[in-house]
């Protein structure tokens, strides 16, 4: 496994600086009364792709039981003036592109969000810079940037890649391979299962992961993670805070854990080679490895309940 402390600076420096420019050039200032500006309904067949790109505003995208797509953008007066909005159908697949007119006019008031529904079986992409994304109990790939605004997930599954920097990350119920990075919040996982990979580097994280390879990573906060199921592989770094890691009792791993200012301490018993700041050794006979390891703070490995 790859591990996580080795390209922490590179992987969040390399996030920042780019979307902190978006950040700085978008508004989302609620100015005039918001109306439907824009809508469509579209017969598809589960599988198909959604598409939606937006100089600001929030999305959100739920599922229903039906074999259609319903988009509706909402617009104040300068969204309906300012905003060209382009839904476009190509067989299984939508797209809804908002744009300003004749260039970016940033400067504006403008105020203006995507409401999308889905059959539950459906890949999406979403690109704005500048609102929250919420996405809502669908199955399938799933791409998700923001610039400015927070991203929430409930009961999804599949594949998801999700970005942003300027907000948090909160996902409940999701089966399947996660990525999440943020570069200006906290991230809260809880009944996540399968392969994780999450980063930030402005905030905490309080993790609830089953049955998966997880990567945590944060420049700036605390870790608390809670792990259930068949141990595949752990790896926690942190610059600024401290490391709370539960295991399942009967968890076969492999310990390697250090601290440059704290200490390191364990629930288990184990065949250990132990100092103040650092711990490496074998639970219930070794197994996957579990690092950890911390700049500023203490880590304590506990049994889970």
């Amino acid at each position: 496994m790859k591990t996580v402390r080795n390209s922490l600076t590179i992987r969040l420096s390399a996030l920042i600086l780019p979307m902190l420019l978006f950040v700085a050039c978008s508004t989302n200032t609620v100015a005039d009364d918001v109306k439907v500006i824009a809508k469509g309904e579209y017969t598809v067949s589960a599988g198909g792709n959604l598409k939606v790109s937006a100089p600001s505003g929030n999305v959100t995208i739920n599922s229903w039981n039906q074999n259609k797509v319903e988009v509706k953008v909402y617009g104040n007066e300068v969204a309906e003036k300012y905003i060209d909005t382009r839904l476009v159908q190509d067989g299984n697949d939508i797209t809804v592109k908002l744009e300003w007119k004749g260039g970016n006019n940033y400067g504006r008031n403008l105020e203006i969000s995507v409401s999308v529904n889905v059959p539950e079986k459906y890949n999406t992409k979403v690109n704005t810079a500048g609102g929250n994304l919420s996405l809502t109990n669908i199955s399938g790939d799933h791409s998700l940037t923001t610039a400015g605004g927070n991203i929430s997930l409930s009961g999804m599954s599949g594949t998801m890649n999700s970005t942003t920097a300027g907000g948090n990350i909160s996902v409940s119920k999701f089966t399947g391979e996660l990525k999440a990075t943020t570069a200006g919040g906290n991230i809260s996982l809880s009944g996540v299962k399968g392969d994780t990979k999450v980063s930030t580097a402005g905030g905490n994280m309080d993790i609830e992961v089953a049955d998966g390879e997880v990567e945590a990573a944060t420049a700036g906060g605390e870790v608390t993670m809670r792990y259930s199921g068949t141990v595949k592989g752990i790896d926690i770094a942190t610059m600024g805070g401290d490391i709370d890691l539960y295991l399942p009792s009967d968890a076969k791993v492999t310990l390697k854990c250090a601290t440059m200012s704290g200490e390191v301490n364990t629930a288990f018993s184990g065949d250990f080679k132990k100092t103040e700041t650092s711990l490496k050794g074998d639970i219930n006979g070794g197994g996957a490895k579990v690092e950890c390891s911390t700049m500023g703070g203490d880590i304590r490995i506990k049994k889970g309940s």
